[in-house]
């Protein structure tokens, strides 16, 4: 994995181990994750189908690493985060991509990357809604990836989906996504947090 070449000197935590609260969604959601860390690594252009036309998207970053620094590069994505230190709502607002073309054109503007499937830690859980309502599944993923450019730079991350069923006759459904996403929200910092 990535994390095979890592500096010896990052601090870790005790991996726990993925978690799913209902069996039904696990071949489900891994299909998923496979199908999307695939094209977001490949051709991020092929996630169009992938997310509800109004799906949200948003970024975050944390600067400095548990000891106190800030890696290379990781201030690259600041202009493209929604940080709390921010305090234009307008730029807040401006920074919350909120239909699947505006998605599509905002991941294919950030740096293009490589992920470790073996490191990923992912958290399903199935949201409670009313009888009426399609139900929900949040997936959250822990992992690490390196910047496909001439740097290099390994980091990690952490992304929550929120997804649905596909509705049937969607474009979502007829290119063989069985889910779309509603919610997605991808952090990414350097890999001394939690490994």
């Amino acid at each position: 994995g990535l994390l095979d070449s890592a500096p010896v000197n990052i601090r870790t935590l005790e991996a726990q181990g993925s978690y799913a609260d209902s069996p039904s969604t696990t071949d489900i959601v891994g299909a998923f994750i496979a199908r999307y860390f695939e094209c977001y690594d490949g051709d991020r252009s092929q996630l169009l189908a992938a997310y509800n036309e109004s799906a949200c998207m948003s970024l975050s970053v944390t600067h400095p690493d548990v000891n106190g620094r800030t890696p290379p590069g990781i201030r690259d994505y600041d202009e493209a985060a929604r940080s709390l230190s921010e305090t234009s709502l307008d730029v807040l607002t401006s920074r919350l991509h909120s239909t699947n073309i505006a998605i599509i054109s905002f991941l294919r503007s950030i740096r293009a990357t490589v992920h470790d499937p073996s490191s990923f830690i992912v958290d399903t859980a199935v949201v409670p809604v009313a009888a009426t309502l399609e139900p929900m599944v949040t997936v959250s993923i822990h992992g690490v990836f390196r910047e496909a450019d001439e740097k290099q730079m390994l980091r990690g991350f952490d992304r929550t989906f929120i997804i649905a069923a596909s509705p049937p006759g969607s474009r979502a459904a007829a290119l063989g996504w069985p889910v779309v996403i509603l919610n997605d929200m991808l952090h990414i910092r350097s890999t001394g947090f939690a490994y």
